[in-house]
């Protein structure tokens, strides 16, 4: 995949506090537009999005995703790359092009504010540092840049009933909050160094009005992803899940 990270190609900052992601900068060079953060990031440079740039050194995410995550440095930060890229049947017909319909119908635009929004309401989500979204006419391509959790490992790597409560207690949370998770699984659920919970990768995911419905499909999708993973963990920590998620929860029922 060619994201154009010619350094070449001067990034223009058309604005340092966009309206359209408060807080954030908008740079634009030709078909491609930056939002970053400011506070985090003096300046936009396209190589940034690019993990075979000379000037990056990148680590490709071994767990989840679908083969388009890598551990990256950019202005001395620790973060995480991640392009977007598509699964399933529909992969076959692109693995990376998205229809044009508007910068701010765009996946990576949407998630940037998502992610901005509810990191500033306290929720455990990694701080989003920097979106590219490539523009070829009625299609487009587009990365995200977020910090790295330090000492990070996927849920799935942890044995802990209790941690596996606490990761109930941060999902209601979050659906108290309002937020549907579209992808959640045991890979987008983190354990920190100090066995704090994170959630991850909020792409396609929204914010709104949650009915039961949609707060158990939330859970279904997750005990699925389990049960692909380690079906062994349903006994006693997915368990723990449920009843940190609801303490009054008949977990035995689920």
């Amino acid at each position: 995949m060619s994201t154009d990270s010619n350094p070449a190609q001067t990034l223009t900052v058309t604005t340092t506090s966009s309206q359209l992601v408060p807080g954030f900068a908008h740079a634009k060079h030709a078909h491609v537009d930056v939002f970053f953060d400011p506070t985090r990031l003096l300046s936009p440079d396209l190589s940034w999005f690019d993990p075979t740039a000379s000037s990056q050194t990148s680590i490709p995410v071994s767990k989840g995703g679908r083969n388009a995550a890598w551990f990256v440095v950019i202005a001395g930060l620790a973060a995480v790359l991640r392009r977007y890229c598509r699964g399933g049947w529909a992969a076959k017909l692109s693995k990376d092009l998205y229809v044009w319909t508007g910068l701010q119908n765009t996946r990576a635009f949407k998630e940037l504010h998502l992610l901005h929004r509810i990191y500033l309401q306290g929720i455990k989500v990694p701080r989003p540092l920097a979106v590219a979204v490539w523009r070829y006419g009625f299609v487009y391509r587009a990365a995200i840049i977020t910090e790295r959790i330090a000492g990070a490992r996927p849920l799935s790597d942890c044995l802990s009933p209790v941690i596996w409560d606490r990761a109930g207690q941060a999902i209601r949370h979050m659906h108290r909050l309002g937020i549907y998770h579209a992808d959640l699984n045991v890979f987008n659920i983190l354990v920190d160094a100090d066995d704090q919970i994170w959630l991850i990768d909020f792409d396609r995911c929204w914010q709104g009005y949650l009915d039961e419905k949609a707060c158990q499909a939330n859970l279904d999708r997750l005990k699925r992803s389990v049960i692909k993973v380690n079906e062994n963990l349903l006994s006693e920590c997915y368990r723990a899940l449920l009843i940190g998620y609801d303490p009054n929860l008949d977990a035995g029922a689920k």
